[in-house]
């Protein structure tokens, strides 16, 4: 149970064609520092469209697609997202007003993935949008081009 992940996730909404999308890239980490060095081995990549959705709503279906990918126990898992509104909902008990069925399901994801991880599973902030990434932050990048793709592929 060694294995240590850290999984980047975006959503995307192109309001002009009233559809989203989500980027999901899974890494594993090789040790500790792997994060400074930008040595992470990408286990799946993926990117799906979705239709009459709002960009919040891509942004923690990313998230949740994430955390459902843990199948079976690992060490650590860090949620590495651009959107606070994951960060806010997943970890500063923002009061939540609207998307209540889906946060709820996120909440029960969250519950089910921690329960196979060993140590608490981190949710981390990372600066989108960025023309020279840090290694940690190419990762988002990866994920908001697979988002944006995949909200202009229906």
């Amino acid at each position: 149970m060694n294995k240590e992940y850290i999984i980047a996730t975006d959503g995307a909404y192109s309001p002009s064609r009233n559809q989203g999308g989500i980027g999901v890239v899974l890494a594993r980490k090789d040790d500790l520092k792997v994060i400074q060095t930008t040595s992470y081995k990408f286990v799946s990549k993926n990117n799906l469209p979705y239709t009459d959705v709002t960009n919040q709503t891509m942004e923690i279906t990313a998230a949740m697609i994430a955390l459902s990918s843990i199948k079976k126990p690992i060490k650590s898992l860090t949620i590495l997202t651009d959107s606070m509104y994951v960060i806010g909902n997943a970890t500063l008990g923002w009061k939540r007003k609207k998307n209540i069925e889906l946060l709820a399901k996120f909440d029960k994801l969250i519950e089910k993935a921690q329960a196979l991880t060993e140590n608490k599973i981190e949710f981390k902030w990372c600066k989108g949008h960025q023309k020279d990434p840090s290694p940690l932050d190419s990762l988002n990048t990866i994920c908001d081009k697979l988002a944006n793709d995949a909200s202009q592929s229906i």
